[in-house]
């Protein structure tokens, strides 16, 4: 709310939930906040303009504040949301064009490799641009120079 410049009761009207629903909602001391049903923060989200995969993302893997308020990591989290938005439904496609599937398949402890390929993807893909842009750097100064 401080951040888009939004008041209690603009955000209230916005979400459709009442200012005393919402003001118990977001007290200030946490002993007095009122527990949030998970539509009322969908909706919340949204009138706050704010995808909820991106948040959920944030909370669950950006636990140290610092880091949260990093810009670096703004690309990189809405990279995320995107991947996991799509990811579900794309995989469930592909599984559902195999002909025999019967589920006993796919494993929940393939997590963890494919875990540690999407990073060894990701710090190769990072590397690539840093040495790309090192490069026009260096091709620049050589004009120069």
């Amino acid at each position: 709310m401080q951040a888009k410049d939004i008041s209690l009761r603009s955000l209230s009207m916005r979400a459709g939930i009442s200012k005393s629903r919402l003001g118990r909602i977001l007290h200030s001391n946490c002993a007095e906040r009122a527990s949030i049903t998970l539509s009322e923060f969908r909706v919340l989200l949204e009138a706050l303009e704010i995808d909820l995969i991106q948040a959920i993302i944030k909370v669950e893997s950006i636990r140290d504040q610092k880091v949260l308020a990093d810009e670096r990591y703004v690309a990189l989290i809405a990279m995320l949301a995107n991947l996991f938005k799509e990811l579900p439904a794309s995989l469930i496609q592909a599984l559902a064009e195999i002909d025999g599937l019967d589920g006993s398949e796919v494993r929940k402890d393939w997590a963890p490799q494919l875990q540690t390929v999407v990073i060894k993807r990701m710090v190769h893909e990072v590397t690539n641009v840093l040495r790309r842009r090192e490069q026009i750097f260096e091709d620049r100064y050589d004009l120069r120079g």
